[in-house]
C-alpha cells in the first residue's frame, strides 16, 4: 500500500548544511541538502495554488543569515538532483527578499504547491544560494520552512 503524506522541512532535517562556510559571491553555493530515504518518493512543495477555489498550497520561508546574525541577501535555487549528482533540474529561482515574505500570513506568502519533479531514493532536494556579497551562513541564526509531499513505496 502506498501511502502519501505532507510534511514541512527545517534546516534539522538537512542531511548536511553549510553551517560556518563561507557563501562565495559568483556562483552558486549549497546551503541545505536533503537526501532521500530509502522506499520514498519525496518533492518539494505541497498542496495546489487552486485547489476547488482554495489555496492549499504549501508556504515556502528561507530566511538566510550570516554568524552575525545579518541577512544574506541574493538568488535562491531550489533542485532536484539524481543520486550522484551529475544531474540537476530546477523547480525555483527567487530572490532572498521574496522568500522571506512570511511564515504564516496566507495574503503575502510564498507558496509552493506540489510539483511533478521528484527526488527518489538516494537523490537529493537542494537549496543553493548565490549570494550578492560573501557571507559566513549561521544554521543556528537562519529558519527555513520548506512545504513537501512523501510517497512511501
Amino acid at each position: 500500500m502506498v501511502k502519501i503524506f505532507e510534511k514541512t522541512l527545517t534546516l534539522d532535517d538537512a542531511t548536511s548544511t553549510a553551517d560556518g562556510k563561507t557563501l562565495q559571491t559568483g556562483q552558486y553555493n549549497d546551503v541545505w541538502k536533503y537526501k532521500v530515504p530509502a522506499g520514498q518518493i519525496v518533492a518539494f512543495g505541497k498542496g495546489k495554488l487552486s485547489h476547488n477555489g482554495v489555496n492549499t498550497a504549501g508556504i515556502l520561508y528561507l530566511d538566510l543569515k550570516d554568524s552575525a546574525s545579518a541577512q544574506i541577501e541574493g538568488k535562491i535555487r531550489l533542485t532536484v538532483r539524481k543520486p550522484n549528482e551529475d544531474e540537476e533540474y530546477l523547480i525555483v529561482e527567487e530572490r532572498t527578499e521574496v522568500l522571506r515574505a512570511t511564515k504564516t500570513d496566507r495574503t503575502t506568502a510564498y507558496f509552493l504547491e506540489k510539483q511533478k519533479i521528484v527526488a527518489k531514493e538516494d537523490s537529493w532536494l537542494v537549496i543553493s544560494i548565490k549570494p550578492d556579497a560573501s557571507a559566513t551562513f549561521s544554521k543556528a541564526n537562519s529558519d527555513f520552512q520548506i512545504p513537501a509531499t512523501v510517497k512511501y513505496l
